[in-house]
């Protein structure tokens, strides 16, 4: 049964200003994901230097930018393996 994922990064009152721009960037990046515009999501999540997930949506960006996704599409990953 589909089901989303998050990933928890603590309180917003607690952050630094630095994370709180990290944040900034994933989510502008998700944005630009969503919208299909593969090379600025990508610059986005690239930018964010390693970051597990964004390193993750940066790969699927630079594949979707090659072999893109077929209308309608609605962003969301079927995961079908652990």
């Amino acid at each position: 049964e589909p089901c989303g994922i998050f990933e928890p990064v603590g309180p917003r009152d607690v952050l630094t200003p630095v994370e709180l721009e990290r944040l900034k960037i994933y989510h502008d990046g998700l944005a630009f994901y969503r919208l299909r515009r593969w090379d600025r999501a990508e610059e986005l999540f690239r930018s964010l230097d390693g970051d597990g997930l964004s390193v993750l949506y940066a790969e699927r960006c630079r594949r979707y930018f090659r072999e893109p996704p077929p209308e309608p599409w609605d962003g969301v990953t079927d995961l079908i393996s652990k």
